[in-house]
């Protein structure tokens, strides 16, 4: 007699009874479905502490970005000398404007006589100094390099011409380095350069005819107290043709004007490139 378990299987029966199976399968689906939703969840919340990291990661990114584009945009301000308005007055730009002014002194030494204009007009290369730093600060600091040129050649020579020679001197600075400068500011490129020292060098001789006819030339000889007649003589001594004031500014002042505007303007050219790249490094 076969045993009432053995029985059962013999039967295709089970050993335990069916609501037993039931529950033990529906209990591992139940187990597998939980493990499933838990591995799920698991994946999900993964996915989502991922994708927050990845955003973390990318707005970290993005603010050290913006903040290396801020930080380089200031060292390009602070590398670049401002042009106008309370950007001209820091530090490193009254340092650049003494050093230009203290070089534009110094070479107001050197200076060489021209043969069709009287002694007094004596060539030199201080305005140099002057056009650089106006195409690098604006002309406004051309003004003040001008400036500053004058008072110390003030203070180391003195003037031998009662300040008229000197206020002269200022004046054609301006007019050949502000129009020069002008230019240069709109539009920063070298024919715009180029363009602008053109126009400083005409307005320049057109500022020394009419300064020199109605203002120069008379507080000049007032100073000396002599008649404008003796400078014109002065003049007729070194071109017979200068005979009359007018001549004396068309054949003297202009031509000595021209060329030495136009000789500062190939210097300046030539050597600007070099000089503003040490400038900008400093």
């Amino acid at each position: 007699m076969q045993p009432r378990i053995f029985r059962g299987f013999f039967r295709g029966g089970c050993p335990w009874p069916r609501s037993d199976k039931s529950d033990r399968l529906a209990a591992v689906d139940g187990d597998t479905v939980t493990c499933s939703i838990a591995l799920k969840g698991k994946k999900t919340v993964a996915t989502d502490t991922k994708m927050t990291m990845i955003k973390k990661e990318r707005s970290t990114m993005e603010l050290a970005a913006k903040q290396e584009k801020k930080t380089t945009a200031g060292q390009t301000t602070a590398l670049s000398v401002p042009r106008t308005g309370r950007g001209l007055l820091t530090t490193k730009n009254m340092v650049l404007i003494a050093m230009f002014g203290a070089l534009s002194g110094v070479l107001m030494y050197i200076q060489m006589p021209v043969p069709f204009a009287p002694p007094f007009y004596k060539l030199d290369f201080c305005d140099v100094p002057v056009l650089i730093g106006s195409f690098t600060m604006g002309p406004v600091a051309g003004i003040l390099i001008a400036a500053v040129k004058i008072l110390i050649s003030l203070v180391l020579r003195g003037t031998q011409t009662a300040g008229v020679g000197e206020f002269s001197n200022w004046v054609q600075a301006c007019s050949l380095s502000v129009p020069a400068a002008l230019f240069y500011q709109h539009r920063k490129t070298r024919d715009s350069a180029f363009i602008g020292m053109a126009a400083g060098v005409v307005v320049m001789v057109a500022v020394a005819c009419l300064t020199n006819t109605y203002i120069m030339l008379p507080a000049y000889a007032k100073a000396f107290h002599m008649p404008i007649d003796a400078l014109v003589a002065m003049g007729t001594a070194v071109n017979p043709r200068i005979d009359s004031l007018m001549a004396f500014v068309l054949l003297a002042v202009a031509p000595f004007n021209l060329l030495k505007g136009a000789l500062v303007a190939v210097l300046t050219a030539l050597i600007y490139k070099r000089v503003s790249v040490i400038i900008k490094s400093v």
